[in-house]
């Protein structure tokens, strides 16, 4: 059960730091900026991840919809809350 916590720390941590990478050259200002930046990760790693999964798993369509949205909302998120809180110095 730890490693599933670790692996969540993890990644969260490489989502604010490419956010910071990229921070200059993301549209917008604060909250915006973070929900663009939510969505570009979730167009580019989930969208693009999970929309091919019914075409080498035996998976039901609907979950994958469901997955992607899911998938959407959480990006979402995470880019609002780390474009509230990051400021460049």
């Amino acid at each position: 059960m730890i490693g599933a916590e670790i692996a969540g720390l993890i990644g969260a941590i490489l989502f604010a730091l490419v956010y910071a990478i990229l921070y200059n050259g993301i549209p917008g200002n604060g909250i915006k900026k973070g929900l663009i930046y939510g969505f570009l990760v979730w167009l580019v790693g989930a969208l693009v991840g999970m929309a091919t999964m019914p075409f080498y798993m035996t998976i039901a369509t609907t979950v994958v919809i469901y997955w992607i949205l899911n998938a959407l909302v959480i990006n979402l998120i995470n880019g609002v809350i780390l474009g509230a809180i990051y400021k460049k110095k």
